[in-house]
């Protein structure tokens, strides 16, 4: 200010060039603000694709384990017997003998033994008698044994169903069946 209190033309500058800067630095921290919104809304964004894709893994890693879980099934069979794996007498009583379930990974699934049993089929002179059981544990021990005869459609091994053999209900006497053969196919019958 001069001598009369007049601001000056100097002041006057400084003082415009102050406000200036004042409003700008006003400016400034409202494009901040705009930048941290947008920045929070990108980070927001990666986090749902990144959650997306974390899912997406997931189902994939799941689906990759029912297929490895069908597959070692599918490719299992019955091994070591304890005599003869399937016999059947013309009364049409069926007998599977202990034996072990072999599994198509055995990392995932271990060799389990299973234990046998005798049972009624329904089945006469003549019929083919297809063996199975379900085991959803893979873990063998005392199971159910199911029997269809032929021409109804053999069990297929898969899910938790495990296909055993087959036999034919001889005339007279009894007779030996064919397990199922690795990797899990049907034996033909003698």
């Amino acid at each position: 200010m001069d001598e009369r209190g007049v601001p000056t033309i100097q002041f006057q500058t400084d003082w415009q060039q102050t406000v200036k800067e004042l409003f700008a630095s006003i400016d400034t921290v409202g494009a901040a603000q705009t930048a941290a919104t947008a920045a929070q809304t990108a980070a927001d964004n990666a986090q749902t694709a990144a959650d997306a894709a974390d899912a997406a893994a997931s189902d994939a890693q799941a689906a990759t384990d029912e297929t490895r879980a069908e597959t070692s099934l599918v490719n299992s069979y019955p091994a070591n017997p304890v005599g003869t794996l399937i016999t059947a007498d013309n009364t049409g009583l069926v007998t599977i003998a202990d034996h072990d379930r072999i599994y198509g990974d055995p990392t995932l699934n271990p060799t389990v033994p299973v234990v046998g049993d005798t049972n009624v089929s329904g089945g006469v002179s003549g019929d083919i008698i297809r063996v199975y059981y379900s085991d959803p544990s893979r873990a063998g021990g005392a199971v159910t044994y199911a029997f269809t005869i032929d021409p109804a459609a053999p069990p297929v091994q898969g899910g938790d169903i495990h296909s055993v053999g087959a036999v034919t209900i001889p005339a007279a006497g009894s007779n030996n069946g064919g397990p199922v053969r690795p990797p899990g196919y049907a034996n033909p019958i003698p």
